[in-house]
């Protein structure tokens, strides 16, 4: 992933508690507490996740006589980080292990291949695939592609893992990644990403979801999540997973004054109760999410024009007026991928003869802003989300150009309340989450 990405910490990525889960407690005196929180930089959204164990089970077709019976379908959790140096991963590994009873919990796997591949050994078809992960709401996740993308990660930038959008959409294209069983990860299975915000890169979701085969569904949330566990020791422990962060976003960079920011507030979130909002806005921290993406570096290449090329190639010195020099700009031509500027510089010497010479430059062609964005926003998760431009410097003869996306967003941190207590959508709540709706292609028609 890109340097620009950043990865917060704030208690998110775990399976959501049940419809009926009891509203926040305080705990009592003496109670010990831990609160993971995994917020992702520049971008933020909350979702809540319903839990394999809160869907009905699905019917199983009626056995022909003498079938065999179907092999029984698994759940797997896979913490793709530290369960013990990560606070965000060690509740989330407590809360999983003690509130998603049976599901398989995986601790040891840090890429994408290492999940399809362990699913694929396990030769058991899956109902609910767990994956819980640092993220952010461009699209990014806190686990890297493969074995040479995680050698890559660690060996450069922050040295933090990360799976982009673009990275998982090339390893589809070329067919990278081991491929994925569709007959244990089927149109049965429902693939959860336990990450911030990255429900809000739908183009994260799709692509995920052809990495996994095309059959399943893959759901995630659109805000932060958190997970908590507390209670007496010796005594019992609550587990609870909750929304983060109310958010609101805009492209560019914008300014909102306080009233207008109150109202997109209210009226994006009406399930939290009016007198609540009085302090909810005073903990409002204004961030700007405006990233360089993409820095392109060259020669800087002389405009098309006799005193850009003459200054370039110093004829003023070299073939002086003094001396009855006549330079000539003859243009510029596209060679394929370089310019070559032509010049013809002449005089009449004392015998009346011509002295002639032919002087040319060339120099590398840079893309064009269009290039550079179409580019940058292909391997974009949500490009929609941000306004594009690119910065142009020179410094001497370099060139610099440099692709910014900007976007600002305003976010209110604490776990997400309405007038019972912490808030728990449905997963079928658009606002809450999003499912991928990618469709692999159909099979060619048979040879006649």
């Amino acid at each position: 992933m890109d340097d620009a990405s950043r990865i917060r910490e704030t208690d998110e990525n775990a399976p959501a508690p049940p419809e009926t889960a009891p509203a926040e407690r305080s705990p009592p005196p003496g109670v010990a507490r831990v609160l993971a929180s995994q917020r992702s930089a520049g971008n933020a959204a909350v979702s809540r996740w319903l839990l394999a164990r809160d869907s009905p089970p699905t019917a199983a077709p009626s056995a022909a006589p003498n079938a065999a019976p179907p092999v029984p379908r698994v759940s797997y959790v896979f913490l793709m980080g530290d369960v013990k140096n990560d606070s965000f991963y060690l509740a989330a590994h407590e809360y999983f292990k003690n509130m998603v009873k049976g599901a398989i919990v995986v601790t040891d796997k840090r890429t994408l291949a290492d999940v399809i591949e362990h699913v694929n050994a396990g030769g058991k078809p899956v109902d609910t695939l767990f994956i819980v992960s640092h993220a952010n709401e461009s699209g990014n996740l806190g686990f890297s592609v493969d074995a040479a993308d995680l050698a890559k990660d660690k060996a450069g930038g922050d040295h933090k893992p990360r799976t982009e959008f673009g990275e998982v959409k090339e390893a589809n294209a070329t067919g990278s990644l081991p491929q994925a069983d569709v007959k244990l990860i089927d149109a049965q299975t429902k693939v959860q990403i336990k990450g911030c915000n990255i429900g809000r890169s739908e183009l994260m979701l799709d692509a995920l979801d052809q990495a996994f085969g095309g059959e399943a569904s893959v759901t995630a949330p659109t805000h932060t999540q958190e997970y908590r566990f507390y209670g007496k020791k010796g005594g019992a422990v609550a587990y609870e997973e909750n929304l983060n962060e109310l958010f609101v976003e805009e492209s560019g960079v914008a300014s909102k004054s306080a009233g207008d920011l109150a109202a997109a507030f209210k009226a994006k979130y009406p399930m939290v109760p009016e007198g609540d909002w009085k302090g909810l806005l005073k903990k409002v921290k204004k961030e700007n999410r405006t990233k360089a993406l993409w820095t392109h570096k060259q020669a800087n290449p002389p405009d098309n024009d006799a005193k850009s090329v003459f200054a370039r190639l110093k004829i003023a010195e070299k073939f002086p007026k003094a001396q009855g020099w006549v330079p000539t700009y003859k243009g510029r031509t596209d060679t394929g991928g370089t310019w070559q500027y032509d010049v013809e510089v002449e005089r009449v010497l004392k015998d009346g003869s011509t002295e002639f010479k032919t002087l040319f430059i060339t120099a590398q062609i840079p893309p064009t802003e269009a290039e550079l964005l179409d580019q940058e926003k292909a391997k974009h998760g949500r490009p929609d989300a941000y306004k594009w431009r690119v910065q142009r410097t020179v410094t001497g003869n370099e060139l610099k150009l440099e692709v910014i996306a900007e976007a600002t967003e305003w976010v209110i941190e604490g776990t997400i309340k309405d007038a019972s207590g912490p808030y728990h959508p449905a997963q079928t709540a658009k606002d809450w989450y999003r499912t991928s709706t990618f469709a692999p292609p159909p099979p060619p028609p048979p040879t006649p």
